[in-house]
């Protein structure tokens, strides 16, 4: 969340500081669930890629021998999968979608990339709206938005 708001303080101060607190809030909620959303669809697909590259390169006896013990099956409908397989790619999927966030927290490009087409959206149409009300009734003052 502090990652969102340094980015969407710029597009705050940009507009104008008399938003009311509930439009200030939005605009952050906005972006935050922008955010999870990207993170976890990356973390979605490492797991994905992860379990299909589990499945095809290592047999159930090898997980068996590296774990010690027999394998445990995990079953979704018709297909059985190994409980370890399913544990190990939901593990790395979860690394890789913590990473993408704290590399977006740490580094200004990354967090660019990531959270600038958004802002950017938000920020023309609340220049828009917000500044130039004039006849449309919208924008300050009003409360329509």
């Amino acid at each position: 969340m502090v990652t969102v708001n340094r980015h969407v303080e710029t597009v705050l101060q940009e507009v104008e500081s008399t938003l009311p607190l509930r439009v200030k809030l939005n605009i952050r909620w906005n972006a935050a669930s922008v955010h999870l959303a990207q993170a976890s669809i990356f973390g979605l697909l490492v797991f994905v890629g992860f379990f299909v590259f589990g499945l095809a390169a290592v047999p159930q006896a090898t997980i068996a021998t590296w774990t010690g013990t027999p394998t445990v099956l995990v079953t979704l409908g018709p297909l059985y999968f190994s409980g370890a397989l399913v544990k190990v790619s939901w593990v790395l999927g979860g690394f890789a979608s913590l990473y993408m966030a704290t590399t977006a927290a740490g580094d200004r490009e990354r967090r660019e990339e990531h959270l600038g087409p958004v802002t950017e959206q938000m920020g023309g149409v609340l220049r828009r709206v917000w500044s130039g009300a004039g006849s449309t009734g919208v924008g300050r003052g009003s409360t329509d938005v």
